[in-house]
């Protein structure tokens, strides 16, 4: 009676064991444009915490010299229509040795953000003076 019992008690913390296993999902997007290429890395995790933090990186991939610079990043959610959920700044052109990186914690919660959703980053720069903007629209790889 005693072995039943003891085994049935083992059996059920195995049990629990892997069916509590729930695990975080990673989501890879790139978005690329005439002068920028951009990663975005999304991990969703399991409830109850039940969030999304974002990881994105930016490599300016033009002709500008002048690398000392304000550059602002809109990212915007693509049913958010009146203007950009979040914006972010850099003081220099990112490279591939120096990419702009952006962390982005609890956006489930915070921006309505759910994986599957379009994320879109307007980019504004100068490039011979000029004021620049490009919109790079991130899709899953």
């Amino acid at each position: 009676m005693f072995k039943k019992i003891l085994g049935f008690l083992l059996l059920t913390v195995f049990l629990a064991a892997c069916g509590s296993e729930a695990k975080e999902e990673k989501f890879y997007f790139f978005a690329t444009s005439e002068n920028w290429d951009a990663e975005m890395e999304a991990t969703q995790y399991p409830p109850p915490e039940d969030n999304i933090d974002i990881h994105m990186k930016f490599i300016y991939t033009g002709e500008e010299q002048e690398i000392e610079q304000e550059i602002t990043y809109e990212h915007t959610i693509e049913w958010k229509g009146d203007g950009p959920s979040i914006v972010s700044n850099s003081e220099y052109l990112p490279t591939e040795e120096n990419p702009y990186q952006v962390q982005l914690a609890d956006t489930g919660l915070l921006g309505g953000y759910e994986v599957g959703f379009k994320w879109i980053t307007h980019i504004h720069w100068l490039e011979d003076g000029n004021e620049m903007t490009e919109e790079l629209t991130f899709e899953e790889m």
